[in-house]
């Protein structure tokens, strides 16, 4: 009978043996996996930083964007508004020198893009003066 609670023991002992092997090789796994979630969290918070970081960026460079737009539109107008000027000059210096020259009203109005009646007012006030 000794010699069965002996056997019993060593069994007993070599089943423990197992068993806490199997144990410190399921801690081992966990903490591995703990280490590996935690590099992970740490991975995504970094990557949230970036993001944040670029959106803040995105906002300021669409609000310069629509700054810049503006201005844009508003140097156009300005250009369209000189243009409009200095072909409106331009049109009646060519017409006052057309007319000096002796043009007729239908040459002013063709040639330099006059109405009627401002041709009429350039023959009036320039025709034959050289």
């Amino acid at each position: 009978m000794s010699e069965l609670i002996v056997v019993s023991l060593i069994l007993g002992l070599l089943a423990l043996a197992v068993a806490g092997w199997a144990l410190f090789r399921v801690e081992t796994r966990i903490r591995g996996l703990q280490q590996l979630v935690e590099a992970r969290e740490r991975a995504q918070n970094q990557t949230d930083g970036l993001v944040n970081a670029l959106s803040d960026r995105l906002e300021l460079a669409e609000e310069e964007l629509a700054s810049l737009a503006q201005q844009v539109r508003r140097i156009k107008d300005q250009l369209t508004t000189v243009n409009m000027r200095d072909t409106g000059d331009g049109a009646f210096q060519q017409a006052i020198k057309l007319a000096a020259r002796g043009a007729t009203r239908n040459d002013l109005v063709s040639a330099c893009g006059l109405s009627p009646v401002e041709a009429d007012l350039v023959l009036l006030l320039h025709q034959g003066k050289t």
